[in-house]
């Protein structure tokens, strides 16, 4: 998104806020010198909205949140046998639309989800895990919530804190952003430049980190 300069126009002209570099819902990159949606919010024009109450950036717009649906009245509620606990063995998905137990490699527990080929196979708050041998349609948690310690990002996909925000750690990083394992509106960057020990990348907004 382009730079929003921070100018105050009226009659007399325009003068520059060094305070308010940004418009609404948005943040400041000062490395990239660019103002970009915050982690709540979306594109819309030359700004941002932020969404809903309850509901969550998901490319372009706003969305439920992975295992919720809209009620046609703007609330988001659970969807039966969409993201229910599963091991593909004593706990098995019996539902006939979500009848896929999506085990990400190197656990042995998932949630119960349905198979795809590309990201348009699934919700507005999914993405299609290509990256897994099997791929099926996974939300990851965490992923817009604020946050000031790392204790914030407990037991999320993203739990590490970074710039105010959860991110998740240590995805896959690829010279043209194919087969990460981010979620789709995200990139994998390298971001050791932090120094943060164990976290050697994370999916954060293209752009966001630099050569990125």
């Amino acid at each position: 998104m382009a730079l929003v300069a921070g100018l105050i126009c009226g009659s007399g002209g325009c003068l520059y806020d060094g305070d308010q570099r940004c418009g609404p819902n948005m943040v400041y990159n000062a490395k990239a010198h660019i103002c970009s949606c915050d982690e709540s919010s979306v594109v819309n024009g030359g700004g941002c909205d932020a969404c809903p109450q309850g509901m969550v950036p998901a490319g372009s717009k706003c969305a439920c949140p992975a295992g919720t649906k809209d009620d046609g009245m703007g609330a988001c509620v659970h969807v039966a046998g969409l993201g229910d606990a599963c091991d593909g063995a004593t706990m098995t998905c019996l539902d006939t639309t979500y009848d896929v137990c999506g085990i990400r490699a190197g656990r042995t527990a998932g949630i119960c989800t349905k198979g795809c080929k590309a990201d348009g196979d699934c919700g507005d708050a999914y993405t299609c895990a290509d990256w897994e041998a099997s791929p099926f349609c996974l939300g990851f948690s965490g992923t817009t919530k604020a946050c000031t310690t790392p204790a914030d990002c407990a037991g999320q996909d993203a739990s590490i804190c970074f710039n105010g925000v959860c991110r998740i750690p240590n995805c896959t990083v690829t010279t043209d952003h194919t087969k990460e394992d981010c979620p789709k509106e995200l990139v994998c960057c390298d971001v050791s430049f932090l120094g943060v020990p164990g976290v050697n990348s994370a999916c954060v907004k293209p752009g966001m980190v630099p050569k990125c």
